[in-house]
């Protein structure tokens, strides 16, 4: 027993002093800080703006720029009595709990929402009670296998404190997606090794791990630990007698479907949401080739940092890190060569500790029982599909997997890994010596030894080779499929030429690589070496497990350290741009506020640049409606820049629109409807309107030599957010409707186009009467997710609202029911009868209450079971 405690202390406490800083200390659990951007960083001095932007990790950008935001508002709507189910400020307003990526319907994060003035300060709490979570789960479902205590903490430990979860951490619904992996596990083995009643508290955890897997916020990890719960449950069924095969399947059957009744509040309205948004991704041929891990990635479970660092990547992007295109052979199934390389930290790390691998190694070469089995094939099964090799496209066709990426499944080696290397620890210390023990007992320290001599060899090179003979190596091998032109001397220009310090930051980082895998190696190919002295021993095994394990805590706490000590914030984050925004947001509170976007003097046939001036999202707990949105969007509002401005200007193709180049376009009809009123921009703009509000200027000089400033230019003729047109313009499809937004001479007040099979129930205006655009609209009431508009009197005619088109909303004039339609792509659109009118919207996720209900329904079930089974387990104790 006080060998368990002591185990589980050594669980909780490992990511407490990984968090320490933050958790309880002044520091913030951000990757990194907001002030390297203007307008913020307009202000600082050089020596403030490399304080702040000092060791950042810019990889988990989402983190800071639209979740941090997106929690803020959410307390803000919590405090007010409501659950936010529309985010008003993404662009022109957006599902937010049917998304799920903020974790809405996740239990822990309403701790870390409620719980703390700013959810930015709840962050580290819930990264530790994730990590506390998954190595918890992991010993539980150790300890179940029956392994002794040091071998369930090292097993505990490999898994909370890897790297896959260090790296995710800052993106918490990624992390709390893999986190109740071990849980499945759990759950599936304690299903099946139960009888009777007695299997009912197992079938209560199993659903409950279901469903938190399930409303964590992010599927795809979510599937990829149902797939691997579900090879493991074969495994374990088929060594069940055969006579409680059946039952035990039942019982996993009713443990999985209650898990995901459990889910249904967050699982219905999904199930509305993606069919009708713009995050509807399908892993192509060409994906499934080329965004997979790379066998040479598998690297990174005794070197992490080979290939770059997020620290690292304003002079080591990974695209051109020189590793990477030597190392990494992904090519499209032989036809073209994946240049610039897919491999990002977040993805690729997969360390979990040095001796883990051998360790796991040892497990797999013949793997003893059903555990050992089920996790062995989980595991292949998974390095297989993360490779993305073409016999294996069949999968991404079915049904719930064709959005993973093969490379996003390297996320879920660390379970498999961890418990196996707890399973080969286990057995390592209690069997005799074997032939695969002494194989393994020699290959560690050779392998440590090997890197050591590449260690010498690299370091003896000046950087300047190390990048020549890389480039060589890397134009050889893919000559046959690199385009003519692109020589050795082109690719030693991208990985590091003249001015380029990747190519040193890249030698750097090898060479360190080699000595840290070397050293570690060979001090593990010395503890094995002990391993076999110990054998006879008791004491001096236990000895050497806890050894393991305090190894495997300082390897990976050292490795997290860095990620996970948290940021200090020295500058404030408001500045005279917010202010001013917000006074004018207050100022055109009647009239339903305005929209800013992003705009820059970088020339149209340049490459299009991130909407960094103010960062997109920041303005969400304002409730400034940010153009630049970024987060999960509808399909259709962002389509008119890819038809105005080309698809370049969406980022990676997606529903992102890029900061806008400054051309005669900023003044188009189109940016009118759409009541963009504020350019926020780091440049001065000819076309961008009049420059009003604060004109920021510091003191450091841009490239050209000119002092760094940040502007608000006012667009003269923005509409308002709602406005009364004479007719509706139905025109046969989408395409037309795109053609008359695109059109410069378009006049937003004339009509509002509309696809003409879809406005079949919203009826006709008999004479439009050109005054109905006069018709004045104010705002009365501008909840989140109700509005009350008065129409002014005037003729019949149409009310267009610049409000995104979406499911789950309903509309009212005077209190009746009316139809709605999807007016100019994705506005709402309704028919406005003669005279005053209040007209009223309300919103809620489509299927919300139902799966409200059903999850109610399904947590008294499971309840239930648990209370059955417990009453059984006692009644079971006092008989005995």
């Amino acid at each position: 027993m006080r060998s368990t405690i002591v185990g589980l202390l050594l669980v909780l406490i490992a990511p407490a002093v990984l968090l320490a800083p933050s958790l309880f200390g002044p520091r913030s659990f951000v990757p990194f800080d907001v002030a390297q951007f203007a307008p913020i960083s307009t202000m600082l001095t050089s020596e403030q703006l490399a304080e702040v932007t000092r060791c950042a990790n810019n990889d988990p950008t989402e983190v800071v720029f639209t979740f941090i935001p997106e929690l803020r508002f959410t307390r803000g709507e919590f405090e007010a009595g409501r659950l936010p189910h529309w985010n008003p400020g993404a662009r022109f307003g957006m599902p937010l709990q049917a998304t799920a990526v903020c974790g809405l319907s996740y239990p822990p994060n309403w701790l870390v929402v409620s719980g703390f003035e700013d959810p930015r300060d709840g962050l580290p709490f819930g990264a530790w009670l994730g990590f506390a979570i998954a190595g918890l789960l992991m010993f539980g479902f150790l300890r179940s296998c029956g392994l002794g205590v040091a071998a369930c903490t090292f097993g505990a430990l490999a898994f909370s404190m890897s790297g896959t979860l260090v790296a995710q951490s800052h993106f918490y619904m990624r992390m709390s997606s893999l986190v109740w992996t071990p849980g499945l596990l759990w759950g599936v083995r304690a299903v099946v090794h139960n009888r009777g009643r007695a299997r009912l508290p197992a079938v209560a955890g199993l659903a409950i791990c279901t469903a938190m897997t399930a409303v964590a916020g992010f599927p795809q990890y979510g599937a990829q630990g149902f797939l691997l719960a579900g090879i493991y449950g074969l495994f374990e069924l088929h060594g069940n007698p055969r006579g409680f095969r059946r039952s035990a399947f039942v019982g996993l059957c009713v443990a999985m479907l209650f898990g995901l009744l459990l889910a249904a509040v967050q699982i219905l309205p999904m199930t509305v949401y993606f069919p009708e948004s713009g995050r509807r991704p399908v892993v192509t041929a060409a994906m499934q080739a080329t965004v997979a891990l790379d066998p040479a990635g598998w690297l990174a479970w005794f070197m992490p940092t080979l290939f770059g660092h997020p620290h690292l990547t304003s002079v080591l992007p990974y695209e051109t890190s020189p590793l990477a295109y030597w190392l990494l052979s992904k090519t499209d199934w032989g036809r073209t060569v994946a240049v610039p390389t897919t491999w990002n930290f977040i993805e690729g790390t997969i360390f979990v500790g040095t001796l883990t691998i051998p360790l796991a190694l040892f497990a797999m070469l013949r793997p003893k029982g059903v555990a050992a089995r089920g996790l062995t094939v989980s595991l292949l099964t998974i390095l297989a599909l993360s490779g993305g090799y073409w016999w294996l496209g069949w999968f991404h066709t079915l049904p719930g997997l064709t959005a993973i990426a093969p490379a996003r499944f390297a996320a879920s080696f660390a379970a498999p890994v961890a418990a196996l290397a707890a399973i080969g620890l286990d057995r390592l210390l209690a069997e005799p010596s074997t032939f695969r023990r002494r194989g393994l007992g020699v290959l560690v320290p050779l392998a440590g030894f090997a890197a050591l001599v590449g260690w010498q060899i690299v370091r003896g090179w000046a950087p300047e080779r190390f990048v020549q003979e890389i480039a060589n190596a890397t134009h050889a091998r893919f000559a046959d499929v690199l385009p003519s032109d692109f020589t050795a001397t082109t690719i030693a220009g991208i990985i590091g030429g003249p001015g380029n310090r990747a190519g040193t930051v890249a030698h750097e980082l090898a060479v360190h690589n080699l000595l840290r895998a070397g050293l570690v190696l060979v001090a593990c190919g010395a503890w094995w070496a002990l391993v076999k002295q110990a054998r006879r021993s008791s004491s001096m095994r236990q000895t050497l497990a806890w050894i393991a394990v305090a190894g495997v805590a300082v390897e990976l706490g050292a490795f997290a350290w860095p990620l996970t000590s948290g940021r200090s914030l020295p500058v404030s984050h408001d500045t005279p741009v917010h202010e001013f925004l917000r006074a004018e947001r207050d100022r055109h509170a009647s009239v339903g506020g305005f929209a800013v976007a992003r705009a820059t003097a970088v020339p149209a046939t340049a490459t299009p640049q991130l909407p960094l001036a103010l960062p997109a999202c920041a303005l969400f707990p304002d409730r400034i409606r940010d153009f630049n949105g970024y987060t999960f969007m509808d399909a259709n509002s962002h389509k008119m820049v890819g038809v105005i401005w080309g698809e370049r200007f969406l980022y990676r193709g997606d529903a992102w629109p890029m900061a806008l180049p400054d051309d005669a376009r900023l003044q188009h009809p189109y940016l009118d409807l759409i009541g963009i009123r504020w350019f926020l921009s780091e440049d001065p703009l000819e076309h961008g309107g009049a420059p009003v509000g604060p004109q920021l200027r510091g003191t450091r000089l841009r490239p050209d030599g000119r002092p760094v400033q940040f502007w608000i230019y006012e667009r003269p003729n923005a509409l308002p957010r709602a406005f009364v047109v004479p007719r509706l313009a139905r025109v046969a499809d989408e395409a037309a409707v795109e053609q008359a937004l695109a059109d410069a001479n378009l006049d937003p007040r004339h009509a509002a186009w509309v696809v003409a099979a879809e406005a079949a129930e919203v009826g006709s205006v008999a004479t439009p009467d050109e005054r109905a655009r006069e018709r004045s609209v104010t705002f009365v009431r501008d909840d989140v997710q109700r509005l009350e508009l008065h129409v002014g009197d005037g003729p019949e005619g149409w009310l267009v609202l610049n409000d995104t088109w979406f499911s789950g909303w309903t509309a009212r004039v005077d209190g009746e029911p009316v139809p709605m339609v999807r007016a100019n792509l994705a506005m709402r659109g309704l028919r406005v009868p003669s005279g005053a009118r209040t007209i009223e919207f309300s919103y809620e996720s489509p299927r919300f209450r139902l799966g409200a209900s059903i999850s109610l329904l399904s947590l008294g079930v499971v309840f239930v079971f648990a209370t059955m089974g417990w009453i059984a387990r006692r009644r079971t104790v006092v008989e005995a």
